[in-house]
């Protein structure tokens, strides 16, 4: 019913890849408007933190060994009570600008009083991410009921927006740090 914007091959490189980027924190390299881009021996990232949820941040990390590719990354934290460790891997429907979509739960890890989530919503060419970015200002996604899950069992603040503003300059800059 749900089609997920992903290329799963792999996967336990990316969990391990994600958690390192949001439990680690790495310091942010370079700032544009709300956007961080992270530098690191393998990777680059460029981020920016939600809107509702401030914690919550969309990332788009570029490896080092690829950088026309581009993985698009969201985190979610919720304090309902789950067993979301189980629904890793799993695709959860999501309303990704107003598109009904849908994305794997890539990490689950217990965080203060809930959960710190990590989605993945696909690996493109670079292009593509740009044009999706360039068509809104805001990136707006929220957890709805579907492929057997209810959104309200595991979401307390389903709904997150992050700017759009100054991303294409973000993405830019993260891809020139990569080829460097």
């Amino acid at each position: 019913m749900f089609h997920l914007l992903t290329k799963g091959k792999d996967m336990k490189f990316t969990k391990v890849i994600c958690f390192a980027i949001s439990v680690l924190f790495l310091q942010s390299l370079e700032a544009l408007a709300d956007w961080d881009v992270d530098n690191s021996k393998k990777s680059v990232t460029a981020s920016i933190t939600g809107n509702i949820t401030h914690g919550e941040r969309q990332r788009f990390y570029f490896s080092k060994s690829n950088c026309d590719v581009v993985q698009h990354i969201f985190s979610a934290y919720t304090t309902k009570t789950a067993d979301f460790e189980k629904l890793e891997g799993k695709v959860l429907a999501i309303e990704f600008n107003g598109d009904k979509i849908g994305t794997r739960l890539i990490a689950a890890k217990k965080a203060m009083l809930g959960h710190l989530l990590m989605f993945g919503l696909g690996t493109y060419d670079r292009d593509f991410i740009v044009k999706l970015i360039k068509k809104n200002e805001l990136i707006t996604i929220t957890f709805v009921d579907g492929n057997g899950h209810k959104a309200s069992d595991y979401f307390d603040i389903p709904s997150n927006n992050w700017s759009a503003a100054d991303a294409l300059e973000a993405i830019e800059v993260a891809h020139s740090k990569c080829v460097q």
